[in-house]
């Protein structure tokens, strides 16, 4: 599966995206009220730059397997090149100029992790949301469920800023980022008590995608 359908993939559960095509890149944001997510893939591509929403589950259907993506009068095009056949499916959106632009943010606390790191403490965590500390030169999550509680405890990450605020965020929001983790480098993460920023960096600047969740408030 290529870097592109991928990070479609991630935005199943999302109801639209905003997408906008130029020369260099494709450009993709969505939004819920649990996080949000904003990608850029270096792919073969055309377009106008102007952004556009579609509904999620029509792109990840007609990205498949493709090679090359189009964008014309709002129109994406996603093109399947094989020896035997080429296929081309276009998606229709349904609204123009849609907001891509990503706040700035200053974060308390900065860390980085290898990817298999990451994986392995996001497929321990619980599906109820869990709290994010730094502690003692580590990362520390909290997951309560209804009648116990369980610490992850991180040691194997690097810190750019240490800070004492802590942030408690869905789990899915985390989650999310799985199916793009084999394709990136590391992953960075940077939180304050209202929002975490997730970022996963790729050799070779293949690709760019990052997800801010916001805090679940008691």
């Amino acid at each position: 599966m290529s870097v592109i359908q991928s990070v479609f993939n991630t935005l199943k559960n999302v109801e639209r995206c905003a997408v906008s095509v130029d020369g260099a890149a494709v450009h993709i944001s969505s939004f819920s009220p649990k996080h949000a997510i904003y990608s850029s893939v270096a792919i073969e591509c055309s377009g106008s730059g102007r952004s556009h929403v579609y509904l999620s589950q029509s792109v990840v259907a007609a990205s498949g397997g493709c090679s090359r993506v189009e964008e014309a009068g709002g129109v994406l095009s996603f093109t399947q090149e094989s020896r035997d056949m080429t296929i081309k499916q276009s998606v229709q959106p349904v609204e123009e100029d849609a907001e891509m632009e990503r706040p700035a943010r200053t974060y308390t606390s900065e860390i980085s992790m290898k990817t298999g790191v990451f994986k392995k403490t996001v497929s321990l965590m619980r599906d109820s949301p869990g709290t994010l500390y730094l502690s003692n030169g580590s990362l520390h999550i909290l997951s309560c469920g209804e009648e116990s509680e369980d610490v992850i405890k991180i040691p194997a990450i690097s810190i750019s800023k240490e800070g004492t605020e802590k942030i408690t965020v869905a789990a899915s929001s985390l989650k999310c980022a799985l199916p793009l983790i084999h394709f990136s480098d590391y992953v960075s993460i940077s939180f304050n008590s209202e929002h975490l920023s997730l970022v996963l960096v790729f050799s070779k600047d293949v690709a760019h995608y990052s997800i801010v969740a916001n805090a679940i408030l008691d």
